[in-house]
């Protein structure tokens, strides 16, 4: 990173201003009276056309066939009273109705299109957009200001601190009879920022702006500066990043040791289970500062980062799940000493598929007995504890069928595979864990029996703004490597950034780069609001990881022959990142829950 965009990053947040109050600007709106006129008269016309063309088009069916068949029974008859008529006859009568009937269809296609223009024109016209309101899909999405139109709508009031839009915007239509403009929340006043460099993690556990779990009327405001706390935190991320973990990332890199030391250090700073609350030992993190750590720690290496990150995939579970005696006991000590804790879900036939899972738990008295294998499991030999999905009910549906447990690492019956060599992110311990009989008391139950599959999906969207805020690291690293080798590369007598073909490839690293911080920010934010995010975290997770491949990717073009070369960093960022698109739910399982969520909106604007 250059020393520019650090100064930048760390100088002292801007004086923020309150808003400014703004009258309602009233446009007028169409006249409801006169729609509701054409309303009913479109449903009228569609009545009338439609038994029209029904009738009609009956009416030609028949003297279609008697035109057709008059001759046959004709002559089976001998002198029937088909004979009086000649075929002309019941040929002309059905084109006649043929041509009404179209005629007919015509205008209840006409009516109905009609109708429904008009009921969308009534529908927006009853609506009201003041200052401080917003409007929201009746689904599953978060708040949006512009859906595409025939989007189902409710009012709501924002929540407290929201910043979709900024305050000092016009209203666009008349308020509503009786009700009052809203005042909205001042700005927090923010001080200057301690020197990051001096401060660790964990001396503002209690006090960082990002507790934001809370609905509270005093809770921050979303913005794009970060409090002074937050700027301290990521500071002093940045700064252990920089002095720690880059000198030694190329080491771990070749020989695929654990960084246990750096791991070590970084605990005692406090950049380790900071998500924790504060109740059981911990620093409280809210996913947002979560995030701002986890940038900062993949910045310098993916590999130790994600060693350090399992953690958190390991405890959201029993953060979201367990009981209280279950939390003092497991989240309590990992804030007493740098402990790992593994997330076991994945199998070798079940991935993406979840609910393919073949694990079993039985119940055998108070105990369970748990039988299985589980695959690709992050710090797997390095655990203290294990969160386990295991299947409990084989003729139940998936959501029925998994529960939830707390394992120790060191049960009988636990046999740990051994470390596998992956393309990237060599620092991370990734390993099969098999369990034979391994007896599991009730009490390490998490929730209830039959829970374990929404426990174990509930967590993804905690952690998947923190795998997508490691993704952006990736590609920031990249982006600052590859525009340093840029300035300093010369051909055909100048930089080679002065190139258009490679300023244009930094341009686009930095376009992607930026929209994917800020996609993770609001999944983050939106999840500190205790508002639900999936649709925004597969959104951050898909656009993150795509963007920390591609930007991986062009780095290692911009520095040609010597980015495929293992001394320059970037072909090591290059391998490192393809397993973002995998892991944590691949790119394509993010794109289908995203299409699910705009196919369910859509539905509702039907």
């Amino acid at each position: 990173m250059s020393d520019s965009r650090e100064a930048e990053l760390n100088q002292a947040p801007p004086q923020q201003v309150a808003p400014q109050q703004v009258a309602p600007q009233v446009v007028a709106a169409p006249n409801t009276k006169c729609l509701n006129k054409v309303r009913k008269q479109c449903i009228i016309l569609i009545v009338l056309s439609l038994l029209t063309f029904l009738a009609n088009l009956g009416l030609c069916a028949y003297y279609t066939y008697m035109s057709l068949t008059r001759y046959s029974r004709s002559y089976y008859y001998g002198s029937g009273f088909y004979y009086n008529y000649s075929t002309s006859f019941y040929t002309w009568r059905a084109g006649l109705c043929g041509a009404v009937a179209f005629i007919s269809l015509c205008i209840l296609i006409f009516a109905i299109v009609k109708h429904r223009r008009t009921k969308r024109k009534l529908r927006d016209s009853n609506q009201y957009v003041t200052q401080g309101v917003t409007y929201v899909y009746q689904g599953n999405m978060a708040p949006v200001f512009y859906p595409p139109p025939g989007a189902q709508w409710q009012q709501q009031p924002p929540q407290p601190g929201y910043v979709g839009m900024p305050y000092s915007q016009p209203a666009y239509g008349p308020l509503p009879p009786g009700q009052q403009p809203i005042q909205f929340p001042q700005p927090m006043q923010q001080q200057q920022p301690a020197n990051p460099s001096q401060v660790s993690a964990r001396a503002f556990g209690t006090t960082s702006t990002a507790r934001s779990g809370s609905n509270s009327a005093t809770a921050p405001a979303l913005g794009f500066q970060l409090s002074e706390d937050q700027l301290s935190v990521q500071g002093a991320a940045r700064q252990f990043v920089r002095d720690v973990v880059i000198p030694a990332a190329p080491h771990h890199d070749k020989t695929g040791e654990y960084p246990v030391d750096i791991i070590k250090q970084a605990w005692e700073l406090g950049l380790v289970n900071c998500h924790i609350p504060t109740e059981y030992g911990g620093l409280g993190f809210g996913v947002f500062d979560s995030a701002l750590v986890s940038e900062q720690l993949a910045y310098g290496c993916t590999g130790i980062q994600t060693a350090i990150e399992a953690n958190t995939l390991a405890e959201a579970p029993v953060i979201l799940a367990a009981s209280d005696a279950q939390k003092k006991k497991y989240l309590g000590r990992m804030t007493e000493e740098p402990l790992m804790a593994a997330y076991c879900v994945t199998e070798p036939g079940a991935g993406s598929d979840v609910a393919g899972a073949k694990t079993t738990a039985v119940k055998k008295g108070d105990k369970w007995v748990v039988n299985g294998q589980k695959m690709w499991i992050t710090n797997g030999g390095k655990a203290n504890w294990y969160f386990l999905l295991a299947k409990t009910d084989p003729t139940a549906n998936a959501g029925k069928a998994f529960t939830g447990f707390i394992v120790d690492g060191n049960s009988p019956g636990i046999t740990v595979g051994r470390k596998e060599w992956n393309m990237g992110q060599r620092a991370s311990d990734t390993r099969g864990i098999t369990f034979e009989d391994v007896e599991v008391p009730d009490e390490n139950r998490l929730g209830e029996v039959g829970q374990g599959f929404k426990i174990a999906m509930g967590a993804f969207d905690i952690t998947r703004p923190l795998v997508a805020s490691a993704a952006v690291g990736l590609a920031q690293r990249a982006m600052d490597e590859a525009s340093a080798y840029a300035l300093q590369r010369k051909t055909m007598g100048k930089q080679i950034i002065e190139h258009q073909a490679v300023a244009f490839m930094l341009a686009d690293m930095a376009i992607n780069t930026e929209a994917s911080r800020m996609m993770v920010w609001r999944a983050a934010w939106l999840r500190d609001q205790n508002q639900r995010n999936t649709y925004y975290a597969s959104i951050a997770k898909a656009l993150a990881s795509e963007t920390a491949n591609k930007c991986a990717s062009d780095a290692v073009q911009i520095f040609g022959g010597n980015g495929f070369n293992c001394d320059y960093p970037v072909e090591k960022l290059m391998r490192d990142a393809k397993i973002f698109t995998i892991y944590e739910g691949t790119s394509q399982i993010q794109r289908l829950i995203i299409s699910r969520t705009v196919a369910d909106v859509a539905k509702q604007g039907l």
